[in-house]
């Protein structure tokens, strides 16, 4: 028991004092480079490792590249803030696909595992938005975040209605659930909108 709790400080210990390099564009087009942390309220950043954070809101920001980690094991993450429909404010989102006429999101929440043992959940929530729209669209929010919501063949069909040849491919023979990717792809490459 006591070898946990003092790995779980040392742990804590370790995550506190870690400091990822920020690549922020804001939204005039100004590029920032430092050292941050980033969340829904905006960016904690520094210019040096040593200075103090300032606080960038989200509608300053335009997009935002997290690396995190060492040289063999760097991770390059964007992020972007988009409003959601269904919270109507500016959430900070995962760019997972970026095209000119449609763009891709995902927003990943960890739960820890209950205090009677069983294992962490991580649900992964998937947003599509086209050009033009102000807002990004829930597609799915399930507990595995894998699997699409039943009504997945309606919502796709309803979004997408300004591409026929898409719409006819949802079903059976065509894209199911579980192919948010390869479907936003299709209407990127083969859909004039």
């Amino acid at each position: 028991m006591r070898v946990r709790i003092l790995l779980l400080l040392i742990l804590c210990t370790f995550l506190a004092h870690s400091q990822d390099q920020v690549s922020i564009t804001m939204k005039n087009g100004k590029e920032l480079t430092g050292y941050g942390k980033v969340t829904d309220a905006g960016v904690k950043y520094k210019a040096q490792k040593k200075g103090k954070y300032k606080t960038i809101k989200p509608l300053m920001i335009d997009r935002v590249i997290v690396t995190s980690g060492k040289k063999k094991f760097k991770t390059v993450t964007p992020y972007v803030y988009r409003i959601l429909k269904k919270k109507g404010r500016s959430k900070l989102v995962n760019m997972f696909y970026s095209g000119d006429k449609v763009e891709l999101f995902t927003q990943q929440k960890t739960y820890p595992a209950s205090k009677a043992g069983g294992i962490e959940r991580i649900v992964i929530k998937w947003y599509v938005k086209r050009k033009g729209e102000s807002t990004a669209t829930l597609f799915s929010n399930n507990r595995d975040g894998i699997t699409i919501s039943t009504s997945f063949k309606k919502q796709v069909k309803r979004y997408f209605s300004d591409c026929e040849e898409l719409v006819n491919k949802i079903g059976k023979k065509g894209f199911r659930k579980g192919n948010l990717y390869e479907i936003v792809d299709f209407y990127e490459k083969n859909c004039d909108s």
